[in-house]
């Protein structure tokens, strides 16, 4: 979009707002960063037209601080030496009012996307306007309620006695989710105690759908609050919990709206490229210590190895039940913890680059109801994951040097704090030691 079309874009979005909300008392500005968590500020809310129309100004080292909001210091050299400032623009259609809030409050979602490009969610936009196909997404996450005091005891998956008791909570979050612009297809408990999925609707642009799934997160974080709870997104909130995963749902269509995966070629190349890269791009898919503790959990459910099949979920790509003018892939490798935007990004430069070469996979396709194989071996341990995305000729070519340079210096600093903190184990361990 040139800028002009832009700037007329977001003075119509700022006028519909004020004419249906009135001027709010506060702004809150969300920017998420490499981490999938929303960071920012809250400004006064005279501020809202210069925020929509000119953005601000945000240190770039504001999209790779860690999960204890620290900067590294690593991170601190080109091409962020000095910690310099970007402009941060709206994004279109994010102005929405917050229904949860003591004063009137609305926000707005900026994203960095001049200069060096490190921003998630413009690296997702650059890949969509480069690849070929027009991609149909839709995400699927899981989350843990607590605390949840259910009856229930064991797995609750489907359970409607699980649904009644969290109700008044679901209640609130459809008519957040609905107040906030974002369209749940479904709530359902998963096999957790307190665990549940939420379903978003399929989107044409693969943007909306990753925008779309960070807002829902914000709202359930908020409609559990009102109720005294907390929505924990870690990929295994617990030893004796089950994995939360984040699944994306994609097709792809061509020019004529045609579904590229109709054919059978297409979807053993698109298949061969993500089976022969996703090795390489493990450290954005499980980006946390605690994402290998899901993966080596292991589960009927997802597989911790390059996998694929029809109708089968241990697999890591599942062909869901569908007739051939419909069929999608469903990525089922990471966890809730992951950024929807570089999951997004990576599904979609994976598929393209697979449907450009052509061929198709080494690993088996593995049929419904039938025993799951062994596929390629991903790495299981948080530093080989970011080690291999280092050396990644792929990764580099598909996201930047800048961009992946920068990330695996933020992970490897990640990395290095997480393991030089003593914990209870350490301890525990200890007491036993002659």
């Amino acid at each position: 979009m040139n800028s002009e079309r832009w700037q007329t874009q977001a003075e119509e979005e700022l006028s519909a707002f004020l004419q249906a909300h009135g001027a709010p008392e506060r702004v809150e500005v969300l920017v998420c960063d490499c981490n999938g968590v929303f960071r920012g500020k809250w400004f006064p809310g005279g501020d809202l037209k210069k925020l929509v129309l000119a953005g601000t100004n945000f240190p770039l080292s504001l999209l790779f601080g860690d999960l204890t909001c620290e900067t590294p210091a690593a991170l601190l050299q080109p091409p962020m030496a000095g910690d310099p400032d970007g402009v941060f623009h709206y994004v279109l259609g994010s102005l929405r009012a917050i229904p949860w809030r003591e004063v009137s409050s609305a926000q707005v979602q900026l994203s960095h996307i001049s200069g060096p490009d490190l921003d998630p969610r413009h690296l997702l936009e650059a890949i969509v306007q480069r690849v070929d196909f027009k991609g149909h997404v839709a995400f699927e996450g899981e989350f843990v309620l607590e605390p949840h005091p259910s009856i229930l005891a064991g797995g609750q998956v489907y359970s409607h006695q699980a649904l009644e008791e969290a109700e008044p909570f679901i209640n609130r979050l459809y008519k957040l989710a609905e107040q906030q612009g974002v369209e749940l297809t479904s709530v359902l408990p998963e096999y957790g105690n307190g665990q549940f999925e939420v379903n978003l609707r399929h989107r044409s642009s693969a943007l909306q759908a990753a925008d779309e799934y960070m807002l829902a997160k914000r709202v359930i974080k908020a409609a559990a609050f009102e109720f005294g709870k907390s929505a924990s997104f870690m990929a295994l909130p617990g030893n004796a919990a089950e994995g939360n995963g984040c699944h994306i749902h994609i097709s792809f269509l061509d020019d004529d709206a045609q579904n590229v995966l109709a054919d059978d070629r297409a979807v053993q190349a698109a298949a061969k490229g993500l089976l022969d890269t996703v090795g390489d791009c493990m450290a954005l898919l499980a980006p946390q210590a605690n994402s290998y503790r899901r993966l080596s959990l292991g589960s009927s459910f997802y597989a911790a190895s390059a996998t694929w099949g029809e109708n089968h979920r241990g697999v890591m790509l599942r062909i869901p039940k569908s007739d051939v003018d419909h069929r999608r892939f469903e990525f089922r490798l990471a966890g809730a913890d992951v950024n929807p935007y570089l999951l997004g990004a990576y599904v979609i430069a994976a598929m393209s680059a697979g449907l450009t070469l052509g061929g198709k996979p080494k690993e088996e396709k593995i049929l419904e109801g039938k025993n799951l194989t062994t596929g390629g071996e991903l790495p299981m341990r948080w530093l080989a994951a970011i080690d291999n995305l280092d050396r990644s000729e792929f990764a580099r070519a598909q996201f930047g040097d800048d961009f992946v340079s920068t990330y695996v210096r933020m992970k490897r600093a990640e990395e290095q704090k997480f393991h030089s903190l003593v914990t209870n184990m350490d301890t525990a361990w200890a007491s036993n030691v002659v």
